[in-house]
């Protein structure tokens, strides 16, 4: 049984909350001159929503040179929603991070520095590899090994107790 809510009920109910955006991208967008040393751009979301936001020439000309010297990089834009357009919303008040992605190495490959330093270790100090041990048939019965008893309860053979209650002052 599906149960209709009123959303007025709901809205009646809020509490505060806020809301923070943030839109990572990995491709420089192309801007248009805003006005007040400022650039703007738009980033079209996954839903098809474009978020519209201006950022200043000097937090623009930090993405442009992150995109030229990293190969590979990620921006993360934040804000908040700011007025409502026909097919999205502008970002209020935007503030950027970029970081530069590195490629992760899978766990087989080594460095070469690691590679070349194992070599040398080995060519230093050839190790002998001992053939593995040979593994009794699990149909066979192993032989239990003796039991021997090595607990003593002669005080004589435990270690003394150390204490220094029994220490006179010098002093």
């Amino acid at each position: 049984m599906a149960v209709t809510l009123n959303l007025e009920d709901l809205y009646a109910m809020a509490i505060d909350a806020k809301l923070e955006l943030t839109l990572k991208f990995t491709t420089l967008p192309n801007t248009r001159p805003a006005g007040q040393g400022k650039m703007a751009f738009a980033l079209k979301t996954q839903d098809g929503q474009l978020v519209t936001a201006e950022v200043g020439n000097k937090v623009w000309n930090k993405l442009v040179k992150a995109a030229e010297d990293w190969p590979s990089w990620i921006a993360a834009l934040t804000g908040t929603m700011g007025e409502r357009t026909e097919k999205g919303f502008t970002l209020a008040n935007p503030g950027l991070q970029v970081f530069e992605r590195k490629p992760k190495v899978p766990a087989e490959a080594a460095s070469p520095l690691a590679a070349a330093l194992s070599a040398a270790l080995t060519a230093a100090n050839p190790v002998e590899v001992a053939p593995a041990p040979t593994v009794a048939d699990p149909a066979e019965p192993v032989p239990a090994s003796p039991v021997t008893d090595t607990a003593n309860p002669d005080s004589a053979d435990r270690k003394p107790v150390l204490s220094l209650k029994s220490r006179k002052d010098t002093s």
